[in-house]
C-alpha cells in the first residue's frame, strides 16, 4: 500500500513537472517538441534545466519572460485554471491546425453550404488536446472494461448498460446518473447507477484545467464503447442537458461529422455520413458549448474503422 502511495505521489510530481516544461517552453518561444508521455523525471529535469540556461543564463534575475505555472525556483504552484490552454485559429479551410505537445485548444469555422444559416455554424466548438495522462486513460480503460463485463452479467442496476443494437450499428453504452432513452429521446423513467468516483475526478478535472466552470460540472454521463463499424446517427443533444456537452476520446482517434446543410447531415445507404468532419484524436476533450453548434447543427459519428470509446459528460 505504501508503494502504490508513493507511485501516485511521484506520478503527479511528474505531471506538475511535466506541465512546468511546457509552460517554460511557451513563456519563452521555445520551438522544441517533447514526447512527454515518454520522458522520465530525469529527462524532463534535464530538459527544464537546458531551457532555463539556455534562455537565462547564469540565473540572472528578471531575464526572460515570467514562467506560467511555476516560480523562479522552478517549484510547482497551483495553476490558474485554464491559463495554459493556446487557443489555435483555424485555417482558410476550416480546419484544425496540426498539433504537438502543447496545452492548445482548436476552434473551428463552418458556413452553411445551402445558405440559409448565417454566421459559423461551429462558433463555440472547442477541441482541446492532451487532456489526460496515459496513466489516466489506462485508469478509465479498466474502469470501462469492468463495467462492461458486469453489464453483460448483469450485475449493473437497470439500465445501466444497453448493448448494441446491431441493426442501428449503434455502440453499446453505459449510462450513469441519469438514463436516456435514444429511440423515444427523453430522459429518466428507468434506474441507473450514480456517476462512479473514477467519472467525478474526470469532471472536476475539466473544472480545474479550465475547461468548464465550477457552476457547469456535469453529473451524468455516457460511455459509448464503439467496435468497427459501429456509429452514432446524427442528433442534437436533448435541451434536457445544460451546455457545455463535453466528450472525451479514448482509445483511438475518430471523426466527429457536424451538419454543414442547415446544420443538417446527410448519410448514406452505406452508413457515410457527409458533412463536415473534425478529428477527435485519442485523449482530448471537445466541446460544444451552448449556441448554434450544440443547439442547431446536427453531429453525429460515421462508422468507425477501430475499437474506439467515448466518455460524454453533461449536466443536468
Amino acid at each position: 500500500a505504501i508503494k502504490r502511495i508513493q507511485a501516485a505521489k511521484a506520478e503527479e510530481v511528474l505531471a506538475a513537472r511535466r506541465r512546468e516544461l511546457l509552460a517554460l517552453k511557451k513563456s519563452v518561444g521555445h520551438h522544441e517538441f517533447f514526447d512527454l508521455d515518454n520522458m522520465t523525471a530525469q529527462q524532463v529535469e534535464a530538459a527544464i534545466k537546458r531551457i532555463q540556461d539556455q534562455y537565462n543564463p547564469g540565473g540572472r534575475q528578471g531575464a526572460g519572460r515570467q514562467v506560467r505555472g511555476g516560480d523562479a525556483g522552478g517549484r510547482a504552484t497551483q495553476n490558474v485554471p485554464g491559463e495554459e490552454w493556446e487557443v489555435v485559429q483555424p485555417t482558410k479551410k476550416g480546419q484544425q491546425r496540426g498539433m504537438v505537445d502543447e496545452k492548445r485548444v482548436g476552434t473551428f469555422t463552418l458556413h452553411d453550404k445551402s445558405g440559409i444559416m448565417s454566421g459559423n455554424l461551429l462558433q463555440g466548438l472547442l477541441l482541446y488536446h492532451n487532456v489526460l495522462q496515459a496513466s489516466e486513460e489506462q485508469q478509465l480503460l479498466d474502469f470501462v472494461n469492468d463495467q462492461v463485463g458486469r453489464g453483460k452479467r448483469r450485475e449493473l442496476a437497470g439500465t445501466t448498460f444497453v448493448p448494441a443494437h446491431r441493426s442501428s450499428k449503434r455502440a453499446a453504452q453505459l449510462q450513469y446518473g441519469l438514463a436516456y432513452n435514444y429511440a423515444e429521446q427523453t430522459v429518466g423513467g428507468t434506474q441507473v447507477e450514480a456517476m462512479p468516483e473514477v467519472l467525478l475526478q474526470l469532471a472536476n478535472k475539466l473544472v480545474t484545467e479550465g475547461i468548464i466552470q465550477p457552476s457547469q460540472r456535469p453529473n451524468t454521463a455516457v460511455v459509448s464503447c464503439y467496435e468497427e463499424g459501429e456509429c452514432l446517427p446524427p442528433h442534437v443533444d436533448s435541451k434536457d442537458f445544460t451546455r457545455p456537452i463535453c466528450t472525451l476520446s479514448l482509445l483511438s482517434s475518430a471523426d466527429m461529422c457536424f451538419g454543414d446543410k442547415a446544420g443538417r447531415i446527410d448519410v448514406n445507404p452505406a452508413g457515410g455520413m457527409d458533412g463536415f468532419p473534425v478529428t477527435l484524436p485519442r485523449r482530448s476533450v471537445v466541446v460544444l458549448q451552448d449556441g448554434v453548434c450544440s443547439n442547431d447543427v446536427q453531429h453525429g459519428v460515421g462508422p468507425v474503422k477501430g475499437r474506439w470509446i467515448s466518455v460524454t459528460l453533461r449536466k443536468h
